[in-house]
């Protein structure tokens, strides 16, 4: 099983009000449910776990519902080096507002300076 996480282009089109649409690009990143490989351009790369970063910052909600903008989060970044020295980070969030939700959830992945998402339309995965 694998996770698959692609890169994305939001394109609101709120200048000229249109229909909010979510425009994917580039190639997948399959992320094994054990997380000890990822593949990526039909390369499969060994990962392994070096350290954990936890932050305060300033994120973008969702931006397909283009309502709250910029919100205050808890970040946990997990850096990973790949068998070939790259670097793989997986990013976690929760709001600071605990009201809405108090867990950390999955919020992207960075590969080789590529942010790479979970793409979701309807609350369904689309693969």
């Amino acid at each position: 099983m694998y996770l698959i996480l692609m890169q994305q282009k939001f394109n609101t089109n709120s200048e000229v009000g249109g229909p909010r649409n979510i425009l994917i690009y580039g190639k997948p990143i399959y992320l094994s449910e054990d997380m000890t490989y990822f593949v990526y351009d039909g390369v499969q790369y060994g990962i392994k776990f070096k350290y954990m970063k936890e932050s305060v910052g300033t994120q973008n909600s969702i931006a397909r519902f283009g309502m709250r903008g910029p919100v205050n989060v808890y970040l946990k970044k997990y850096y990973y080096q790949t068998n070939n020295d790259k670097w793989f980070i997986i990013v976690q969030t929760k709001d600071v507002n605990i009201y809405l939700h108090n867990k950390f959830e999955l919020n992207h992945v960075i590969f080789d300076n590529m942010q790479f998402e979970m793409v979701i339309d309807n609350n369904e995965l689309v693969i």
